[in-house]
């Protein structure tokens, strides 16, 4: 049966130097979002839009970094400007628009259900209230986003190997 799958399916770590994967640790805008209880790597993902600055350093690291063994990854997030800015996006794939396998065709089997779908927006600017707060947009801003995303792919085909009804009598 097809479902949807989380946008956030699969575990996308990485070993370095040498080190298990969970060795590594994670800061967003300096704070470490490693759970360190269970060295649970980064709690919660970020749209790549909302990424300002990445460094990933593997040795010779500062002593504020010496929390772990493998690498210290920092990532710094956007902040909102004196001037409105967004954008968005919209990624869809559909089995319609994909060709049949040669196999299926010859074997009369339709296209298999194979969806795919990953969207989201991000927006930033001054917060005010013009003659009353922030009027020259100077002292407050904001910057957010949002993504998310859908599939409703085939299971992998499996082998099963049933009795042969010699077997079965």
């Amino acid at each position: 049966a097809s479902y949807f799958a989380p946008a956030d399916s699969g575990t996308g770590t990485a070993s370095f130097n040498g080190q298990r994967n969970n060795q590594n640790n994670f800061t967003v805008d300096g704070q470490t979002v490693t759970d360190s209880g269970v060295n649970q790597q980064f709690a919660y993902r970020i749209t790549m839009d909302a990424i300002s600055e990445f460094k990933a350093s593997t040795n010779t690291q500062g002593a504020e970094f010496g929390r772990n063994s493998g690498a210290q990854i920092q990532v710094a997030t956007k902040s909102g400007t004196q001037d409105f800015h967004g954008g968005g996006y919209f990624f869809k794939r559909h089995e319609g628009w994909n060709a049949n396998t040669f196999t299926n065709n010859r074997q009369l089997t339709p296209r298999q259900l194979y969806r795919k779908m990953q969207t989201g927006y991000y927006v930033g600017g001054p917060v005010y209230i013009p003659g009353k707060f922030n009027s020259d947009k100077s002292k407050l801003f904001f910057f957010m986003s949002h993504e998310w995303g859908r599939a409703k792919v085939p299971n992998s085909p499996q082998r099963i190997t049933v009795p042969t009804a010699a077997e079965r009598q």
